[in-house]
This record gives structure tokens, sequence and C-alpha cells, in this order.
């Protein structure tokens, strides 16, 4: 046997962060394609699950991003913030590619 000690398995290095963002950042792929492709023509229906989608997504990411920290109010903290800005990056790269595609048509 080595003295050497194991290393920690845990997902918490750089790529483990990294596809946590991805995570984070995939409403905004949905938006845009759902926007594109037009698959439901009821917009309502379609705003509400994209909004839930967001949400979803959004706070399973940033919940992901912040684990690992000692401290619990900041860990909850950080989690609602990063929740907080995923969704609204989400919104605004939907809206924006969304209403560019739709107008280029």
């Amino acid at each position: 046997m080595t003295d050497q000690p194991e290393k920690n398995q845990e997902p918490s290095g750089a790529g483990a962060k990294f596809l946590w963002v991805i995570c984070g950042l995939i409403p905004s792929v949905v938006a845009v394609a759902s926007f594109q492709i037009k698959l439901v023509n009821d917009s309502e229906n379609l705003l509400f699950w994209l909004a839930v989608t967001d949400a979803v997504f959004s706070v399973v990411a940033s919940f992901g991003l912040a684990y690992g920290m000692k401290n619990k109010l900041a860990y909850v903290l950080a989690g609602m913030g990063l929740s907080f800005l995923f969704f609204v990056i989400n919104v605004v790269v939907g809206l924006f590619l969304g209403c560019a595609l739709a107008a280029g048509h």
C-alpha cells in the first residue's frame, strides 16, 4: 500500500462546474429552437412551458454550481442568486435571438 491520500472522487472540478453552466443555459437553446421551429401554435402554452423549463434548469444548475460550499447560508444565497441570474440570462437570450430570427423570416 502507498502512503498517498486518495483523491476526492466528487465532481467538483472545473469540468463539472462547466457542465453545470451548460445545463443552466439549455433553456436558451430550447427557446430559440422552439421559436424557430414553431412546433406549437398556442403561444401562451409555449411561453408557459418555456418559463417552467427555464426555472427548473436554472435552479438545478445554480445549486449544482454552488454545491460543496461549507457555509450553508452562503450555499443557499449563492444558489438563489445564480438561479435568478440564469433565469434572466435565458429570458434575455431567448427574447433577443427569438425576435431576431423571427424578423429574418
